[in-house]
């Protein structure tokens, strides 16, 4: 998984069988993820923390 920090890439491991997207959304409050290898696999979190939450466990 690959993450944008200030403009730049910045790769994170993570235990995921699946590329994980996360992007910050216009309610600073929210955060949206889809994974570009499982169609239809997308969610919301309050935070980066919680997206990867909901995605381990399948809570979209």
């Amino acid at each position: 998984m690959a993450t944008k920090l200030n403009g730049s890439k910045i790769g994170l491991m993570m235990d995921l069988k699946y590329s994980l997207v996360i992007e910050a959304t216009s309610d600073p409050n929210l955060f949206g993820f889809y994974s570009p290898d499982l169609e239809g696999f997308t969610g919301v979190g309050h935070s980066i923390e919680d997206c990867l939450y909901k995605a381990k466990r399948g809570t979209c």
